[in-house]
């Protein structure tokens, strides 16, 4: 028999159970490839799969065969662990939280609060996959050079950490980027007040709200629906494209609001440096 939960706190588990937003919209459980994944609960599988936003244990897959369960430890710390109680999967959590609680928000942002004033001391949003949602933030630390990005699947069928990485280049004017590697493939350009100048959804801006914060130390963005009844995702998939998506309730089916696959000027320095490119012909 399998139990929707709301909240679990320590003690609990979610092995059978599943833990369901408040109002329904996302639902993460233990898949069928033994991994730890949140997804949207009403929407229709096509084809029979669910379309998945975030997965704990990505790098870390667990065998069918063996029994697991993911909790919230006394100091507040998601973890799977296996029948025995062996940690297979942490989210090393640096806070700990006094009597901690863990639930499901209705933006698909797993969270860790604190059991006594409801603050947030871990969430999903900051570890993203490959997938942007709305109110989700990328950043970058422009001291360090650290980031958070969208990681691709290694392909379709498993959601390993890919090649391809979309995060911000915080060195100068900062960037968001697509990269392979450390092989930089292609950039957004900088933020002009509206949209970033490279960007290939200019219709976008007529459905949604994007926020870019810049200060001396970090540099972040992210976006919002204008309007609620929307159902939106970004994401990165394993050939290295980003490409926004909308769901349609007529079709039942994701819908990709506008191609990101660029033609291949867009390329970084696809004809080398300090040349042209023209896309009715070839680099020489």
């Amino acid at each position: 028999m399998v139990r929707a939960l709301r909240s679990i706190t320590p003690g609990q588990s979610i092995h059978d159970d599943t833990l369901v937003s408040a109002n329904g919209t996302f639902k993460p459980g233990n898949s069928q490839s033994q991994y730890f994944s949140i997804w949207y609960k009403d929407l229709p599988p096509r084809p029979r799969t669910r379309t998945i936003v975030w997965i704990a244990n990505r790098d870390t897959p667990v065998d069918n065969s063996t029994e697991i369960m993911f909790k919230v430890t006394d100091a507040g710390n998601p973890v799977i662990v296996d029948a025995s109680g062996t940690i297979i999967w942490s989210s090393n959590a640096s806070t700990t939280a006094q009597n901690p609680v863990m639930l499901l928000q209705d933006t698909g942002n797993l969270v860790v609060e604190y059991g006594v004033n409801g603050s947030i001391v871990w969430q999903s949003f900051d570890y993203p996959g490959d997938t942007l949602l709305p109110g989700m933030v990328l950043n970058g630390d422009r001291v360090t050079g650290e980031h958070n990005s969208l990681t691709s699947w290694i392909n379709t069928g498993d959601p390993g950490r890919g090649d391809f990485s979309y995060h911000f280049d915080a060195r100068g004017y900062p960037q968001l980027v697509i990269t392979k590697g450390t092989r930089l493939m292609y950039r957004l350009g900088s933020w002009n007040g509206f949209l970033f100048s490279g960007t290939p959804w200019e219709s976008l801006y007529d459905c949604f709200g994007f926020s870019f914060q810049l200060t001396e130390e970090e540099v972040s963005f992210k976006y919002e629906a204008l309007d609620d009844s929307l159902v939106s995702r970004y994401m990165i998939d394993p050939t290295g494209t980003v490409q926004p998506f909308l769901w349609s309730s007529e079709a039942e089916t994701w819908q990709l609001f506008q191609a990101g696959s660029w033609d291949q000027c867009d390329n970084y320095a696809f004809c080398g440096a300090n040349s042209e490119c023209s896309v009715r012909s070839s680099p020489i």
